[in-house]
């Protein structure tokens, strides 16, 4: 007979503010620029994008983060909505546009080199194409980047994701 699996246990990542200054777009340029913090293109056209959305009320959402590895025994890489579909079964959701570039200037002063793909429903952006953000530490710097969000887009097993715990 076969043992039921048990859920991973995912640890708190951080409790971001929402419903807090910056409330715009300009605002969140403002302070990424002040902390000498990039803004990929891609990122920047997401933040233009009437989906970039502000939570209306002051909150603390509780992250998480997961690597894919904690979630499915996989080979290579996995379909971004099947990783959103088992994130939901473990109780975790989709975070707000605007965590992006809040964990971006949240982990700005962190070292080392490091990829975070926030977990997101995709901004269409000016080139056709939905995006999600990205907030990296890379050789080139600290950077809220971006990158594609469509059924063919997909994640690798090590890669770390942001998601948004059910409260």
């Amino acid at each position: 007979m076969q043992g039921v699996l048990e859920p991973p246990v995912f640890a708190p990542f951080a409790g971001l503010w929402t419903g807090v200054w910056p409330q715009n777009p300009a605002g969140f340029r403002e302070i990424l620029e002040a902390c000498k913090l990039g803004i990929e293109p891609g990122a920047d056209d997401m933040l233009d994008q009437p989906e970039f959305t502000m939570v209306k009320t002051t909150s603390q959402l509780p992250l998480v983060e997961v690597n894919i590895r904690d979630l499915m025994v996989l080979e290579h890489r996995v379909n971004r909505f099947l990783v959103y579909d088992v994130l939901q079964q473990f109780g975790l959701g989709l975070c707000p546009p605007e965590i992006g570039p809040r964990l971006r200037i949240w982990t700005s002063k962190a070292p080392g080199n490091w990829c975070l793909h926030v977990c997101m429903q995709g901004i269409p952006c000016s080139d056709g194409h939905r995006r999600a953000f990205l907030v990296e530490n890379a050789a080139s710097g600290p950077a809220l980047g971006s990158e594609f969000c469509s059924p063919d887009s997909f994640f690798t097993a090590d890669d770390r994701l942001i998601c948004c715990q059910a409260v």
